[in-house]
């Protein structure tokens, strides 16, 4: 069997990094993964092959990826990854992980390496129990040849032996949805793990394990207010999140969002 596989252009957004990566020539800042890994779509993950590494060349890229797992407890109202993927979330085994990143060694790539995971951390207990203390081993063995970064929640703040080991994994930065200061704006959007706590003191916290926060903000919510909107630079100032992106709330395919007055958003298959 054979299959054409089209590597889609960005449009001009933020997330397509055109204009950043002239700065450090080259070509993209993550390779396709989704068309390198065979089979992307498969629901069990204990079966799914590594990327085809071979198909690219790495001197054109910024950093590459790799997937742990598909699909996260919660459900956002702006995001579709539990449409896709559900929310319960299916991992890799340590031995599927460990061979991917060998094979990425034996290929000759240092460097970055992005866990492309919407939620790293979904299943705590595995990534605590197998997955970060397989990488940590592989990592002293290899003498850490890879800096990694992924997505987590802001409750990664709640268990500071988990912070411990993704710093020992070598995790050096994190991104982190902290969408709205707006308790109201974090309610209409269902954004579970940031409620009732305090946003800055739990940035501050991952910060001091040793993580870098890249926080995400959304702006156009419908309970959006001048407070909460001008709550942002608070968050994006000196010693809270020293990388940021802010994004118009725009509905993704098959996301739940829905405005109060029962309207769907304008949907984009691009912006977050």
């Amino acid at each position: 069997m054979k299959a054409l596989l089209i590597y889609p252009e960005y449009p001009e957004t933020f997330w397509n990094f055109r204009f950043a990566l002239r700065f450090i020539a080259k070509k993209a800042a993550y390779p396709p993964l989704d068309l390198l890994t065979v089979a992307a779509m498969m629901p069990d993950l204990s079966s799914t092959p590594g990327p085809s590494w071979e198909l690219i060349r790495f001197a054109d890229y910024a950093a590459l990826s790799i997937q742990l797992s598909r699909g996260c407890p919660y459900d956002c109202e702006f995001c579709n990854i539990t449409s896709l993927f559900g929310r319960v979330p299916r991992l890799k085994s340590k031995e599927q992980i460990i061979a991917e990143l060998d094979r990425l060694y034996r290929s000759g790539w240092r460097g970055d390496v992005f866990f492309a995971d919407d939620n790293f951390i979904g299943h705590q207990a595995k990534v605590k129990r197998d997955i970060l203390p397989a990488i940590i081993a592989w990592m002293q063995r290899r003498k850490y040849p890879f800096v990694f970064n992924s997505q987590v929640p802001v409750n990664l703040a709640d268990d500071p032996e988990l912070m411990e080991l993704m710093t020992r994994a070598g995790f050096t930065c994190v991104f982190v949805g902290i969408e709205s200061p707006d308790d109201a704006c974090l309610v209409e959007c269902s954004k579970t793990p940031n409620r009732n706590r305090d946003l800055l003191a739990s940035v501050y916290k991952i910060q001091q394990s040793g993580l870098e926060v890249q926080g995400g903000f959304i702006v156009g919510f419908d309970h959006d207010s001048h407070q909460s909107l001008t709550g942002h630079p608070v968050y994006i100032g000196e010693r809270h999140c020293h990388r940021y992106g802010r994004t118009a709330q725009r509905s993704l395919r098959h996301a739940p969002v829905r405005a109060v007055d029962g309207r769907r958003p304008i949907a984009s298959g691009h912006d977050r």
